[in-house]
């Protein structure tokens, strides 16, 4: 990873903030990106949110956090995950820890989240929550705040040691109407060995 780190005079401290991951970002962008905040500092105004885009009062919230490690860390993810990750943060995380300021963020916030999330409930005619919904929404908030300690933003995870929720291995068994799609997947395998071996655990009914 790409870091920033320089005294700022008119905040009277050391900052570190990280740019971004390689080999997303590539060296002659992160230069660039130092350089923003190398101007910062000759305009006495916050590096990042200089760099960023972001007004000089806005206030750090989990929402503007989010938003940034969307754009920025984001880019290590997939599409499809970085869609469902926007997902379980609007859906359990916004509603209770948006507006709060991220540093002020604490634990017992975090398990209020968690427990709500853990619950199943029904929104617009679908069954959303769980220990499973639980544990990602978990997962989602610990890559959030590590995130955030590395760009200087808070000074812990309040993630940390909070519970886990057992889950429940779900059983899935190719239905009948599926059967024909899967053999033909299994046929058009590019690699036959593996094909065989399917064809012999499915036909001798080995697990």
């Amino acid at each position: 990873s790409f870091y920033w780190l320089r005294w700022v005079p008119h905040e009277g401290r050391n900052r570190r903030i990280r740019i971004g991951a390689y080999p997303e970002m590539k060296l002659k962008a992160a230069r660039e990106r130092a350089k923003d905040f190398n101007r910062a500092l000759e305009l006495r105004k916050d590096p990042e949110k200089y760099a960023f885009g972001l007004p000089e009062d806005a206030t750090r919230t989990v929402d503007t956090a989010w938003d940034l490690y969307c754009k920025e860390a984001g880019a290590e993810l997939s599409g499809r995950t970085l869609q469902h990750a926007k997902w379980q943060y609007d859906r359990h995380v916004k509603p209770l820890l948006g507006s709060t300021p991220i540093e002020s963020v604490t634990k017992a916030d975090v398990a209020v989240v968690l427990t709500q999330t853990s619950r199943k409930r029904k929104v617009d005619g679908r069954v959303v929550g769980g220990p499973v919904a639980a544990n990602r929404v978990r997962a989602l908030l610990s890559s959030l705040f590590s995130w955030a300690v590395e760009l200087d933003l808070v000074a812990s995870n309040p993630v940390a040691r909070t519970k886990v929720r057992r889950e429940k291995a779900r059983g899935r068994y190719v239905l009948p109407e599926e059967m024909p799609r899967f053999l033909e997947a299994v046929e058009n395998c590019e690699n036959k060995d593996v094909a065989d071996a399917v064809k012999l655990l499915l036909f001798t009914g080995q697990r």
